[in-house]
C-alpha cells in the first residue's frame, strides 16, 4: 500500500543458504529459519551463549527478553515452562533415564570481552534416584562461578527428601550447612540480622517449636544474639537461652554476656 514496490511483508526462502525468513516493516527480517532448523528472531545467525546452538534463539538490542503468555481463566492453574528428557534416541521414545541425569537447566552467561561462553549461574534438575513407572525422584541444585573461576560450583541443593545443604551436596538433616573454614572470622557460617538499629534487649531469635500458631501446650524454647544495655556495665552483646512455659511464653533462663560471665 502506499505506491509501487512497496511491500509489508514477505515470506522468502533463499535456496543459496537454504533459509527461510520472514520480513515485515518494508522488508525488515524479523525471523528465520536456518539451515540446520534453528528458529532465529531478530537476527539472521547463531548466537546462542555457551556454545548451546540452541533449536530456538531470540536475540534484539532494545527488547529485555521473552516472556510466557498469561493464562485467562477461572481455575488456578497458571503458564507453565516445561522440560522433559529421554534416554531415546527416536524423538517419540520414552526410554528411562538415570539417576544423576540432567532434566534440564537455566544458565547465565555474561559477555567477557571475548565471548558469551563462560557462565556466572546455573539452576538444574536432575534425576535423585532410581526412576520407575511413575516414580521420578530429583534433586534441584543451584550453582555459582567464583570470582577468578570459569565455571559454575554448586552452593545448593534440595534432595528428593526435602533436605536442603548449603555448601554440601549430600544433606543428613532438613537443613545442612557445611563450610570450608572453620575460624570464628571466617565469614562462612549462619548469620541472622535485623534490618534496623537494635535497643537494648532486642535481636534477632533462633526459636524451636513443635506447633506453629498457637504456642500453648507446645513447648518453644530460643536462642537469641542480643544487645546490652550499656548502664548495665556491658556495652557488647549477650547470647541468651530461652524455654516457653505450658501457656507459650517464652522467658530467659540463661545468658553469657560480651565478659564471658554466664
Amino acid at each position: 500500500a502506499g505506491g509501487t514496490n512497496v511491500y509489508t511483508g514477505a515470506i522468502i526462502y533463499d535456496h543459496a543458504t537454504n533459509h527461510m525468513s520472514l520480513h515485515t516493516n518494508s522488508g525488515a527480517e524479523r525471523m528465520r529459519i536456518d539451515s540446520a532448523g534453528r528458529l532465529l528472531i531478530n537476527h539472521t545467525a547463531d548466537t546462542a551463549a555457551g556454545g548451546y546452538a540452541s533449536i530456538l534463539q531470540v536475540c534484539d538490542t532494545s527488547y529485555q527478553g521473552s516472556s510466557i503468555s498469561l493464562r485467562r481463566d477461572g481455575g488456578t492453574g497458571g503458564p507453565a515452562l516445561v522440560f522433559g528428557k529421554s534416554r531415546s534416541s527416536s524423538k517419540g521414545g520414552v526410554d528411562i533415564v538415570s539417576s544423576g541425569d540432567n532434566l534440564g537447566s537455566v544458565s547465565f552467561y555474561g559477555a567477557d570481552g571475548t565471548d558469551v561462553a563462560t557462565p556466572a549461574a546455573q539452576i538444574r534438575c536432575e534425576v535423585d534416584g532410581t526412576p520407575g513407572s511413575n516414580d521420578m525422584p530429583g534433586r534441584i541444585i543451584f550453582a555459582t562461578t567464583a570470582d577468578g573461576a570459569a565455571s559454575t560450583t554448586e552452593r545448593m541443593r534440595i534432595d528428593s527428601s526435602g533436605r536442603m545443604g548449603l555448601g554440601t551436596n549430600s544433606p543428613e538433616e532438613i537443613l545442612h550447612v557445611a563450610a570450608a573454614s572453620e575460624t570464628v572470622n571466617s565469614r562462612d557460617g549462619v548469620m541472622f540480622q535485623s534490618t534496623s538499629s537494635l535497643a537494648a534487649d532486642t535481636g534477632l531469635p533462633l526459636v524451636f517449636t513443635s506447633h506453629i500458631g498457637n504456642l500453648a501446650n507446645y513447648g518453644v524454647a530460643s536462642i537469641a544474639g542480643r544487645k546490652e544495655n550499656a548502664t548495665s556495665g556491658e556495652a557488647g552483646g549477650y547470647l541468651q537461652f530461652a524455654t516457653g512455659n505450658a501457656a507459650g511464653a517464652i522467658t530467659e533462663k540463661m545468658r553469657i554476656t560480651s565478659s564471658g560471665r554466664l
